[in-house]
């Protein structure tokens, strides 16, 4: 490597950490003053949130609930916790005698009969008052994770701004004028951020989409008002259709954490053929989701068939497990789109390989665009560089404006891509087309221009 190489190479890498730095901690900034009153409500809105466990009677009229925590909590004696149902009525409260890191138990009161609490229903309570420096400890871990996101969605404009700056550094103290009278063309000394530029992007952003983001979900799914919420966000799953066209009602979905699997209250499911006419019923007390077998096991499970038109309707059964499509990724899909963008490529592709799949288009809209992200961003550096190359000094503000508004008019394509990319064409088969041309239209547009760019920078006159 040349002198002139290391030297633009090592001003690139120190303008690149300081571009990653500065914009990392403008966009934090940003988030945290549009959702300051969330974040100055988390010390207020947090809550315990455990599940029942076990209920025995307490006497002729009392009742004795256990509850088990998602992570350890210090509960203290007296703490009152609501209990609720599958379909979130409020059936009693318990006062909490004993409890433990992870466990707590007391009498329950409100209801004196004992099929009014169920195992596995929901108590919540409010969690002790938190300190100032517990809620900054909670926002400092919030953005780390989400730092991780902002990365993703910068990670065009970071090298854009660390080259802009290198070069226009460079034209302003007169050090292009001295290269060029030494016989070296300007395009050659932008190579080694080019060259640079192509690493990082096909380095850290694959590194960061595939390995890093996935494996922080349960963090980067938090909203600013939870981040000192404990255990796992429940919701009731209504008529969610599997491959089979059965159709699934749940009273809660608590998703899975630590080494418990995801878990379903209140379990109904009905069975249908082909023609969607029902056949069967299942019903359960609550269901754990076995990965390996891709099954649900159900606890008290029942199975009554013949429920077709001209059949007779059987007895109820004993089922031990359901076996479906519906695993908790495909609930989180159900329940929200955006949980496409936390997914690695390989799970997409497993979802995918599904014929029912829930949000399919936007799986496919995130597959080809993480794919066309990696071309458009090296796309936003060769549109950026020939606009501050120059030898000029006197010319850097009229070049700095003409990349901002080349760089700002194609970062702008991108984002109407991915919006149009979301809604394909309702006549026609454009499900699986239209993501993919989507993703690739703005690189087709402006990679034309960029060569165009560099090629009138190396045959004009200098």
């Amino acid at each position: 490597m040349k002198l002139l190489d290391r030297y633009v190479l090592v001003a690139f890498v120190k303008n690149y950490l300081i571009s990653l730095m500065v914009l990392l901690g403008l966009y934090v900034v940003l988030d945290m003053v549009f959702s300051f009153d969330e974040l100055a409500e988390s010390q207020t809105r947090t809550q315990m949130v455990a599940t029942v466990t076990d209920v025995s009677k307490a006497g002729p009229e009392g009742m004795h609930a256990t509850l088990a925590f998602g992570r350890e909590e210090n509960v203290p004696r007296g703490t009152e916790f609501k209990l609720f149902d599958a379909a979130g009525h409020n059936v009693g409260s318990m006062s909490v005698e004993t409890s433990s890191a992870r466990e707590a138990s007391g009498l329950v009161g409100g209801f004196a009969n004992a099929k009014d609490i169920q195992v596995g229903e929901q108590a919540v309570a409010p969690a002790p008052p938190t300190s100032m420096m517990g809620v900054i400890g909670s926002i400092v871990n919030y953005y780390a994770h989400q730092s991780f996101l902002f990365f993703v969605q910068l990670s065009g404009v970071i090298p854009v701004v660390a080259a802009a700056f290198t070069l226009i550094r460079m034209s302003r103290f007169n050090e292009l004028t001295a290269i060029l009278a030494a016989g070296v063309p300007l395009l050659r000394v932008a190579m080694p951020i080019v060259y640079c530029g192509v690493a990082i992007n096909f380095v850290l952003l694959p590194i960061t989409q595939e390995l890093v983001i996935p494996s922080m979900i349960p963090e980067l799914t938090k909203k600013h008002d939870e981040l000192q919420a404990t255990g796992a966000k429940v919701f009731p799953i209504r008529a969610m259709q599997d491959e089979a066209s059965a159709i699934l009602n749940a009273g809660r979905y608590t998703p899975a954490q630590d080494d418990k699997p995801a878990h379903l209250d209140v379990v109904d499911i009905i069975e249908r053929d082909d023609k969607l006419q029902v056949t069967a019923h299942i019903s359960a007390d609550s269901a754990d989701y076995d990965p390996p077998n891709g099954q649900w096991i159900l606890k008290n499970g029942q199975h009554v068939t013949g429920l077709g038109v001209g059949q007779n309707r059987s007895q109820p059964a004993p089922i031990a497990a359901w076996k479906t499509s519906i695993s908790p990724e495909e609930i989180s899909l159900f329940r929200s789109s955006d949980f496409t963008e936390l997914l690695s490529t390989d799970k997409i592709n497993q979802l995918l390989q599904r014929e029912k799949s829930y949000g399919k288009i936007a799986l496919l809209r995130v597959k080809h665009f993480r794919w066309s992200q990696l071309i458009i961003n090296i796309v936003l550096l060769l549109l950026a560089i020939p606009c501050v190359l120059t030898r000029e000094p006197g010319t850097l503000k009229t070049d700095i404006l003409k990349c901002v508004i080349l760089t700002g008019t194609c970062m702008a394509s991108i984002f109407l891509a991915r919006q149009i990319a979301g809604n394909p064409p309702m006549t026609g088969n454009w499900t699986q087309q239209w993501p993919s041309i989507m993703a690739w239209i703005p690189i087709f547009i402006f990679l034309p221009i960029a060569i165009f760019l560099w090629d009138r920078k190396h045959t004009k006159k200098t």
